[in-house]
């Protein structure tokens, strides 16, 4: 399934998933497993292919199966389904909604089960607030990023990258001009560093490329990642 949507092959992709779906399962733990992971693959699917409201409407779907397993639901999974239902959000532009959801996550107490997720839910914060005009509340958002971010050694360089656009390089931007040309160095910045395959790792949690083309060419995020995945 996976290699099916990293691939492309969306028909394959679909069949190898419904295969996975009906095979008879006996014990609570693996039908929890085939459960919350198949699904953290659906969504991956329409978030890679730009389709955001098929993976809204499954979002229900899948809150039901959390309250079916309880305590048992694979805690990393949980996380990982969490920031996925903030990404599909806010590419619907339901900013509130994916605000909800990231907060979830960053009100969390056990930040040491996935550092990761919790590293770019701290960013994808920033964006949301960034897309909601939430200016006080952005200057705080990035201070306690940094702060975070700083306790930890960081994954990734493109991290710091995007830190440093939002504490240092977006507010010395004054007027529409100066935001596009800033997003443009950014967008430079990034392209030179994702050469690095280990780099380029990091849009698997957000396509944060596609968002700085979204406010350069002044389209939506949405339609900017699905006119890629048609393209490709």
């Amino acid at each position: 399934v996976e290699s099916c949507n990293d691939l492309g092959k969306k028909e394959e992709f679909i069949n190898a998933l419904k295969r996975i779906r009906s095979i008879p399962i006996k014990t609570p733990d693996l039908n929890n497993k085939v459960f919350g992971y198949s699904y953290f693959l659906e969504l991956s699917h329409y978030i890679k292919n730009g389709q955001y409201q098929k993976g809204v409407a499954l979002v229900g779907k899948i809150k039901k199966g959390f309250d079916r397993f309880g305590n048992k639901f694979d805690k990393h999974t949980k996380l990982f389904l969490h920031y996925t239902f903030s990404v599909l959000y806010f590419a619907t532009k339901d900013y509130h909604t994916a605000l909800k959801w990231i907060n979830i996550i960053l009100n969390d107490k056990e930040k040491e089960l996935r550092k990761d997720i919790y590293c770019f839910a701290q960013i994808l914060n920033l964006i949301i607030h960034y897309e909601m005009s939430n200016h006080a509340l952005l200057e705080y958002a990035v201070k306690t990023a940094i702060h975070f971010l700083d306790k930890r050694s960081r994954l990734f360089i493109l991290e710091k990258t995007v830190l440093d656009f939002f504490r240092k390089e977006l507010p010395k931007a004054d007027g529409t001009e100066q935001r596009t040309e800033a997003f443009k160095e950014l967008k430079q910045e990034i392209k030179e560093i994702i050469k690095n395959d280990f780099e380029k790792k990091a849009l698997d949690y957000f396509d944060i490329i596609s968002w700085v083309e979204s406010k350069i060419e002044n389209k939506s995020f949405a339609e900017i990642v699905r006119e890629k995945a048609q393209n490709s």
